[in-house]
């Protein structure tokens, strides 16, 4: 095995260096669960964010929305929430 992996290294290492480039776009490494949640949610918590006129000086985090909502206390957000199948449910953000 080590034999073999030295011989596809050298003909990656002896290839033009355009089709190594083409090469390294296809290489995938997987991310952490915790890192996809986050970008799958951040548009929603940018967007709370803006609804409480808070996204100039907060970044989109739950910790952030925690804030935001205790500094603006008698502020309700509702945000519908449609899955694939079209069904809806509302989720409502109180501070108090």
């Amino acid at each position: 095995m080590t034999n073999q992996k030295s011989t596809i290294e050298t003909l990656f290492n002896n290839a033009p260096e355009d089709i190594q480039n083409m090469i390294y776009t296809k290489i995938m490494y997987p991310q952490p669960k915790k890192l996809l949640q986050e970008i799958r949610t951040r548009g929603v918590l940018y967007d709370i964010l803006c609804a409480l006129k808070r996204e100039k000086d907060l970044k989109p985090t739950f910790d952030n929305i925690a804030i935001a909502l205790k500094s603006t206390q008698g502020t309700s957000i509702i945000i519908k929430k449609i899955d694939e199948d079209g069904n809806s449910q509302e989720i409502i953000l109180i501070a108090k």
